[in-house]
């Protein structure tokens, strides 16, 4: 049996089939309505693409995150492949409920060190997006918007957590 230590919060989990073969945990209810959500607000615009669950290889930095968007000029869709190699202006990762909130700020800090303009980090159970830019500058946003500058994406916060329980 294989377990997975947290040391922030000190939670032991069995690691399921799904998260050894995605190298990521288990997504929850609130973290696929948050996804779903994310992606209807970006969806349909002519400067940029947005993807779910896309695996990325920036410089031997292997990483799924839970949206990347790319602008439409920076990606050629001639041949498929299975890991993108050029970096998104935008990444996305949604806080899983067996996951550490420290890791998801490692794996902003590796995604911005390799070409990603900002990584978002979205905090369901508080109804928060923090957005992380390279010099370790980050804001947290809980109400109103979040703008991503190159691509012109807006989000709303409340439609991003709009019919969550509790």
């Amino acid at each position: 049996m294989e377990t997975q230590f947290d040391t922030e919060e000190e939670i032991v989990h069995e690691i399921t089939d799904y998260e050894r073969e995605r190298g990521k945990p288990m997504p929850s209810f609130q973290h696929s309505k948050a996804q779903r959500n994310l992606l209807f607000q970006m969806h349909n615009s002519a400067n940029y693409e947005a993807f779910p669950e896309l695996n990325l290889d920036l410089n031997g930095c292997k990483s799924v995150p839970d949206i990347a968007v790319f602008s439409k000029s920076n990606l050629s869709f001639k041949e498929d492949v299975v890991w993108v190699d050029v970096p998104p202006q935008l990444t996305v990762e949604i806080l899983s409920p067996n996951q550490g909130l420290k890791s998801l700020f490692d794996k902003a800090t590796k995604y911005l060190q390799n070409g990603v303009e900002e990584a978002w980090i979205v905090i369901p159970e508080i109804q928060s997006i923090t957005v992380c830019k390279p010099g370790g500058v980050q804001k947290t946003f809980v109400e109103g918007s979040v703008t991503h500058e190159s691509t012109g994406i807006v989000v709303d916060i409340a439609q991003t957590f709009s019919s969550f329980i509790g």
